[in-house]
């Protein structure tokens, strides 16, 4: 068996970030402010060969052919013969996220 682990996290705003100030006409100071910051995180057990799954986890460029909403994927910088940075980038619409695991 073996387990995976993944986690993301997108954050925007702050002092100074979208919205909020005085004078705002989006978000003015009696309005709540938008969370604007997210987590998630997926846990599983496969019940596959580790190098069958190796395999597929390590195979980035072919990502854009079953990742779903992926528009690009790349590997940003090889560690060791094992272990590399990738980032992948998901859009949907207007809309593009990058995330960088390492593998």
């Amino acid at each position: 068996s073996f387990s995976f682990s993944s986690s993301s996290g997108v954050s925007s705003g702050g002092k100074g970030g979208a919205g909020g100030g005085a004078g705002d006409p989006f978000f003015p100071d009696w309005l709540p402010k938008p969370k604007l910051r997210r987590k998630l995180k997926k846990s599983c057990e496969l019940d596959v060969p580790t190098q069958q799954v190796y395999e597929v986890v390590s195979d980035v460029k072919s990502y854009e052919q079953f990742v779903p909403y992926c528009v690009k994927s790349k590997i940003l910088h090889k560690r060791s013969s094992l272990q590399f940075d990738a980032e992948l980038q998901i859009g949907f619409r207007l809309f593009i996220e990058s995330h960088v695991s390492r593998v």
